[in-house]
């Protein structure tokens, strides 16, 4: 998808509204490539392009895209078991760990993020 969005222009997928969805969908690859014995290039080069992204998010809206972009450092840095623990919880399992991802607790998060979106970035 990513790829077929942004054959003319990233621009399109640089937006607030959207970013969640793909972490969704950039979260389910890391938690698979995390949990694989056999780790495939495709997999890790589809990957790696949701972190080109949030990066690219992460230039117009620096905490959006950070947090997106450390979620993503998090579910690929977690050990086979862990990575099928968070699989299995699926959405619950995102919204629990958020506040994990910066090394902060999820009150500080929901701040920071408050905060960004009040300032406009």
């Amino acid at each position: 998808m990513i790829q077929d969005a942004t054959r003319i222009s990233i621009d399109s997928l640089i937006n607030p509204h959207i970013g969640s969805s793909l972490y969704g969908c950039g979260r389910t690859l890391a938690l698979h490539y995390a949990a694989s014995e056999r780790k495939s290039e495709k997999v890790r080069s589809d990957i790696d392009m949701y972190l080109l992204l949030f990066d690219r998010i992460a230039d117009v809206y620096p905490t959006l895209g950070t947090k997106f972009g450390n979620g993503m450092r998090y579910a690929l840095a977690q050990a086979p078991e862990a990575a099928y623990e968070m699989k299995a919880d699926g959405a619950r399992g995102m919204l629990t760990k958020c506040g994990d991802w910066a090394g902060s607790d999820p009150q500080a998060t929901l701040q920071n993020l408050t905060a960004a979106f009040s300032r406009g970035e």
